[in-house]
Protein backbone atom coordinates (compact mmCIF):
# COMPACT_ATOMS: atom_id res chain seq x y z
CA UNK A 1 0.00 0.00 0.00
CA UNK A 2 1.33 3.25 -0.57
CA UNK A 3 2.36 5.72 1.56
CA UNK A 4 2.52 9.47 2.75
CA UNK A 5 5.86 9.41 0.94
CA UNK A 6 4.79 7.44 -2.34
CA UNK A 7 1.61 8.73 -3.07
CA UNK A 8 0.63 6.92 -6.84
CA UNK A 9 -2.78 8.76 -7.30
CA UNK A 10 -5.13 11.66 -5.47
CA UNK A 11 -7.36 8.89 -4.30
CA UNK A 12 -5.00 6.92 -3.01
CA UNK A 13 -3.38 10.16 -0.62
CA UNK A 14 -7.28 10.83 0.44
CA UNK A 15 -7.74 7.18 1.27
CA UNK A 16 -4.77 6.90 3.16
CA UNK A 17 -5.86 9.91 5.16
CA UNK A 18 -9.14 8.08 6.11
CA UNK A 19 -7.93 5.03 6.76
CA UNK A 20 -4.51 5.85 8.04
CA UNK A 21 -1.11 4.44 7.19
CA UNK A 22 -1.40 0.68 7.28
CA UNK A 23 -0.11 -1.95 5.35
CA UNK A 24 -1.84 -4.28 3.34
CA UNK A 25 -3.41 -7.12 5.41
CA UNK A 26 -2.38 -10.46 4.09
CA UNK A 27 -4.04 -14.04 5.62
CA UNK A 28 -3.60 -17.84 4.79
CA UNK A 29 -6.72 -19.60 2.94
CA UNK A 30 -7.43 -23.11 3.20
CA UNK A 31 -5.15 -24.14 0.57
CA UNK A 32 -1.92 -22.42 2.74
CA UNK A 33 -1.71 -19.53 0.31
CA UNK A 34 -1.30 -16.12 1.22
CA UNK A 35 -3.59 -13.91 -0.12
CA UNK A 36 -5.32 -10.73 0.03
CA UNK A 37 -9.24 -10.48 0.03
CA UNK A 38 -8.93 -9.20 -3.86
CA UNK A 39 -7.40 -12.15 -5.10
CA UNK A 40 -9.25 -14.23 -3.08
CA UNK A 41 -12.59 -13.13 -3.70
CA UNK A 42 -11.81 -13.84 -7.84
CA UNK A 43 -10.54 -17.49 -7.16
CA UNK A 44 -13.25 -20.40 -6.52
CA UNK A 45 -12.45 -21.93 -3.20
CA UNK A 46 -14.01 -25.23 -1.12
CA UNK A 47 -16.44 -24.81 0.92
CA UNK A 48 -15.20 -26.69 3.99
CA UNK A 49 -16.60 -27.30 7.39
CA UNK A 50 -14.30 -24.54 8.68
CA UNK A 51 -15.49 -21.92 6.51
CA UNK A 52 -19.23 -22.50 7.01
CA UNK A 53 -18.67 -22.67 10.44
CA UNK A 54 -16.95 -19.30 10.13
CA UNK A 55 -19.74 -17.59 8.11
CA UNK A 56 -22.04 -18.95 10.46
CA UNK A 57 -20.27 -16.71 13.26
CA UNK A 58 -20.15 -13.68 11.00
CA UNK A 59 -23.64 -13.66 10.50
CA UNK A 60 -25.77 -10.61 11.57
CA UNK A 61 -29.13 -10.42 12.44
CA UNK A 62 -29.34 -6.93 13.42
CA UNK A 63 -30.25 -4.69 10.14
CA UNK A 64 -30.25 -1.11 11.69
CA UNK A 65 -29.64 1.51 14.76
CA UNK A 66 -33.57 1.12 15.34
CA UNK A 67 -32.61 -2.82 16.10
CA UNK A 68 -29.68 -2.19 18.17
CA UNK A 69 -31.33 0.48 20.79
CA UNK A 70 -33.34 -2.07 22.22
CA UNK A 71 -30.76 -4.42 22.94
CA UNK A 72 -28.88 -1.96 24.95
CA UNK A 73 -26.87 -1.06 22.46
CA UNK A 74 -25.99 2.79 22.44
CA UNK A 75 -23.76 4.95 20.09
CA UNK A 76 -20.80 7.08 21.23
CA UNK A 77 -17.96 9.28 18.85
CA UNK A 78 -14.58 8.06 19.43
CA UNK A 79 -13.15 11.10 18.31
CA UNK A 80 -10.83 9.58 15.79
CA UNK A 81 -10.63 10.75 12.10
CA UNK A 82 -9.48 6.82 10.87
CA UNK A 83 -12.13 5.31 9.58
CA UNK A 84 -10.87 1.89 10.72
CA UNK A 85 -10.75 2.77 14.41
CA UNK A 86 -14.82 1.00 14.89
CA UNK A 87 -14.51 -0.77 18.54
CA UNK A 88 -17.47 -2.40 21.02
CA UNK A 89 -17.07 -2.77 24.39
CA UNK A 90 -19.72 -2.86 27.45
CA UNK A 91 -19.81 -0.73 30.42
CA UNK A 92 -19.21 -1.92 33.45
CA UNK A 93 -18.12 -4.96 32.07
CA UNK A 94 -21.69 -5.68 31.76
CA UNK A 95 -24.08 -3.16 30.12
CA UNK A 96 -24.64 -1.29 28.60
CA UNK A 97 -23.19 -2.37 24.96
CA UNK A 98 -21.14 0.87 23.52
CA UNK A 99 -20.27 1.01 20.02
CA UNK A 100 -18.42 3.97 18.73
CA UNK A 101 -17.47 5.05 15.27
CA UNK A 102 -15.73 7.80 14.27
CA UNK A 103 -17.11 10.76 13.17
CA UNK A 104 -18.15 11.82 9.63
CA UNK A 105 -19.57 14.81 7.60
CA UNK A 106 -21.97 14.02 4.96
CA UNK A 107 -22.57 16.68 2.16
CA UNK A 108 -22.61 17.07 -1.28
CA UNK A 109 -19.31 15.54 -1.90
CA UNK A 110 -19.79 12.38 0.33
CA UNK A 111 -21.47 10.10 -2.43
CA UNK A 112 -19.35 11.13 -5.68
CA UNK A 113 -16.25 10.49 -3.29
CA UNK A 114 -17.07 6.96 -1.65
CA UNK A 115 -18.07 6.22 -4.94
CA UNK A 116 -14.36 6.71 -6.40
CA UNK A 117 -12.73 5.09 -3.37
CA UNK A 118 -14.53 2.08 -4.16
CA UNK A 119 -14.02 2.17 -7.78
CA UNK A 120 -10.23 3.02 -6.68
CA UNK A 121 -10.30 -0.16 -4.83
CA UNK A 122 -12.09 -2.75 -7.36
CA UNK A 123 -8.78 -1.88 -10.16
CA UNK A 124 -6.81 -4.99 -10.58
CA UNK A 125 -3.62 -3.86 -10.08
CA UNK A 126 -4.05 -1.87 -6.62
CA UNK A 127 -3.25 -4.64 -4.06
CA UNK A 128 -5.73 -3.26 -0.70
CA UNK A 129 -7.93 -4.62 1.68
CA UNK A 130 -10.74 -3.16 0.87
CA UNK A 131 -10.48 -0.59 4.00
CA UNK A 132 -13.43 1.79 2.38
CA UNK A 133 -15.65 -0.80 1.10
CA UNK A 134 -15.64 -2.26 4.10
CA UNK A 135 -16.07 0.87 6.10
CA UNK A 136 -19.35 1.98 3.40
CA UNK A 137 -20.79 -1.69 3.95
CA UNK A 138 -20.50 -1.46 8.11
CA UNK A 139 -22.36 1.77 8.09
CA UNK A 140 -24.72 0.74 5.42
CA UNK A 141 -25.61 -2.39 8.06
CA UNK A 142 -26.66 0.62 10.65
CA UNK A 143 -28.33 3.14 8.56
CA UNK A 144 -31.31 2.02 6.89
CA UNK A 145 -33.50 4.97 7.45
CA UNK A 146 -34.01 8.72 8.58
CA UNK A 147 -34.45 7.86 12.38
CA UNK A 148 -31.05 5.83 11.86
CA UNK A 149 -29.57 8.73 10.54
CA UNK A 150 -31.21 11.44 13.80
CA UNK A 151 -28.97 8.58 15.91
CA UNK A 152 -26.04 9.20 14.68
CA UNK A 153 -26.20 12.51 14.86
CA UNK A 154 -27.29 13.15 18.43
CA UNK A 155 -24.40 10.64 19.05
CA UNK A 156 -22.06 13.68 17.32
CA UNK A 157 -21.11 10.26 14.83
CA UNK A 158 -23.00 11.90 11.89
CA UNK A 159 -22.45 16.14 10.80
CA UNK A 160 -25.09 16.61 7.97
CA UNK A 161 -24.67 18.96 5.65
CA UNK A 162 -26.25 17.41 3.15
CA UNK A 163 -30.30 18.11 3.95
CA UNK A 164 -32.83 15.83 5.52
CA UNK A 165 -32.22 13.15 7.24
CA UNK A 166 -33.71 10.48 4.59
CA UNK A 167 -31.39 12.24 2.40
CA UNK A 168 -28.40 10.79 3.90
CA UNK A 169 -30.07 7.37 4.43
CA UNK A 170 -30.82 7.42 0.62
CA UNK A 171 -26.93 8.47 -0.05
CA UNK A 172 -25.69 5.64 2.15
CA UNK A 173 -27.94 3.08 1.02
CA UNK A 174 -26.88 3.69 -2.47
CA UNK A 175 -23.61 3.91 -1.71
CA UNK A 176 -23.76 0.42 0.42
CA UNK A 177 -25.67 -1.51 -2.92
CA UNK A 178 -24.04 -4.73 -3.98
CA UNK A 179 -20.37 -4.50 -2.13
CA UNK A 180 -18.03 -7.21 -1.18
CA UNK A 181 -16.27 -5.99 1.90
CA UNK A 182 -13.30 -7.53 3.39
CA UNK A 183 -14.84 -9.79 5.85
CA UNK A 184 -12.01 -9.97 8.45
CA UNK A 185 -12.11 -6.03 9.20
CA UNK A 186 -14.74 -5.01 11.49
CA UNK A 187 -15.53 -8.92 11.85
CA UNK A 188 -14.49 -8.67 15.90
CA UNK A 189 -16.94 -5.92 16.33
CA UNK A 190 -19.35 -7.72 14.30
CA UNK A 191 -19.36 -10.46 16.50
CA UNK A 192 -19.26 -8.53 19.65
CA UNK A 193 -22.26 -6.36 18.88
CA UNK A 194 -23.78 -10.09 17.79
CA UNK A 195 -23.33 -11.75 20.60
CA UNK A 196 -24.62 -9.21 22.80
CA UNK A 197 -27.66 -8.41 20.38
CA UNK A 198 -28.50 -12.01 21.05
CA UNK A 199 -28.80 -12.05 24.44
CA UNK A 200 -32.68 -11.81 25.91
CA UNK A 201 -31.61 -10.27 29.68
CA UNK A 202 -30.26 -7.71 27.70
CA UNK A 203 -33.16 -6.74 25.91
CA UNK A 204 -35.39 -6.91 29.05
CA UNK A 205 -32.88 -4.46 31.22
CA UNK A 206 -32.83 -1.86 28.18
CA UNK A 207 -37.22 -2.22 28.03
CA UNK A 208 -37.09 -1.53 32.05
CA UNK A 209 -35.20 1.17 31.88
CA UNK A 210 -36.75 2.74 29.01
CA UNK A 211 -39.95 2.22 30.42
CA UNK A 212 -39.77 3.20 33.94
CA UNK A 213 -36.29 5.28 33.97
CA UNK A 214 -36.64 7.03 30.90
CA UNK A 215 -36.61 10.75 32.94
CA UNK A 216 -35.05 12.08 36.21
CA UNK A 217 -38.33 12.53 37.66
CA UNK A 218 -39.49 8.42 38.03
CA UNK A 219 -36.03 7.87 38.80
CA UNK A 220 -36.08 10.19 41.60
CA UNK A 221 -39.42 8.57 42.32
CA UNK A 222 -38.44 5.06 42.68
CA UNK A 223 -35.30 6.18 44.48
CA UNK A 224 -38.49 7.49 46.86
CA UNK A 225 -40.38 4.50 46.60
CA UNK A 226 -37.01 2.29 47.56
CA UNK A 227 -36.24 4.52 50.47
CA UNK A 228 -40.29 4.30 52.03
CA UNK A 229 -40.25 0.51 51.44
CA UNK A 230 -36.61 0.49 53.50
CA UNK A 231 -38.34 2.60 56.24
CA UNK A 232 -41.10 0.30 56.09
CA UNK A 233 -39.06 -2.84 56.66
CA UNK A 234 -36.83 -1.64 59.16
CA UNK A 235 -40.29 -0.18 61.27
CA UNK A 236 -41.53 -3.83 61.07
CA UNK A 237 -38.13 -5.33 61.78
CA UNK A 238 -38.19 -3.26 64.87
CA UNK A 239 -41.76 -3.93 66.12
CA UNK A 240 -41.81 -7.81 65.72
CA UNK A 241 -37.92 -7.25 67.82
CA UNK A 242 -39.88 -5.37 70.80
CA UNK A 243 -42.80 -8.16 70.27
CA UNK A 244 -40.43 -10.47 70.47
CA UNK A 245 -38.23 -8.95 73.86
CA UNK A 246 -41.48 -8.71 75.85
CA UNK A 247 -42.90 -12.21 75.34
CA UNK A 248 -39.63 -13.54 76.38
CA UNK A 249 -39.59 -11.21 79.27
CA UNK A 250 -43.53 -12.57 80.46
CA UNK A 251 -42.72 -15.90 79.89
CA UNK A 252 -38.99 -15.30 82.39
CA UNK A 253 -41.38 -13.96 84.65
CA UNK A 254 -44.06 -16.84 84.62
CA UNK A 255 -41.41 -19.51 85.54
CA UNK A 256 -39.72 -17.48 88.47
CA UNK A 257 -42.79 -16.12 90.35
CA UNK A 258 -41.72 -14.06 93.12
CA UNK A 259 -42.07 -15.09 97.00
CA UNK A 260 -44.94 -13.68 99.02
CA UNK A 261 -43.47 -11.75 102.06
CA UNK A 262 -44.66 -13.39 105.15
CA UNK A 263 -47.39 -11.31 107.41
CA UNK A 264 -46.78 -9.81 110.60
CA UNK A 265 -47.37 -11.92 113.49
CA UNK A 266 -49.43 -9.45 116.43
CA UNK A 267 -48.21 -9.87 119.52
Amino acid sequence: MATNKDVIHLLDLLRTRLLGDQSVEKYVNSFGIAQTPGEEAKKTKLCTKEQNDQKLKDWQSFRNVQELKPAGIHLESSHDSCLRNITFTKKWNFYPGILKLPPITVDDSTGPKFFNLIAYEMCPDFDNDYGITSYISFLDSLIDEAQDVIDLRNAEILRNFLGSDEEVALVFNEIGTDLVPNPKIYRDVRCKIQEFYDKKSMTWISEVLHTHFSSPWTVLAFVGALFVLGLTIAQTVYTVIAYIDSKNQNSGQKKNPKAPKPKAKLV
